[in-house]
């Protein structure tokens, strides 16, 4: 993805979804809950050569993590179960 940044200039814009997977019982569910945040749109700083995409890739990783987190937060509160 940093890659793609860099050689385009796209503006990423970060989603986290939970709930796409099959319940760990291996039952299935008439209306699976899904959860999904958008975050807000941001474009990573992606230096040249492979320390720009290295770093880029950890700016990238790190706005998800966040993203993500926020999200189990929001199911934790809510009384949902962790993915």
């Amino acid at each position: 993805a940093a890659w793609l940044v860099r050689a385009s200039g796209a503006t990423v814009l970060p989603v986290a979804t939970r709930g796409t997977r099959k319940p760990a019982d291996g039952r299935r569910r008439w209306r699976p809950r899904v959860d999904i945040l958008v975050g807000e749109p941001f474009t990573p700083k992606v230096g040249p050569g492979k320390t720009g995409l290295d770093q880029g890739t950890e700016e990238l990783r790190g706005e998800l993590a966040a993203l993500v987190k926020t999200l189990d937060d929001w199911r934790s509160e809510n009384g949902f179960a962790a993915p």
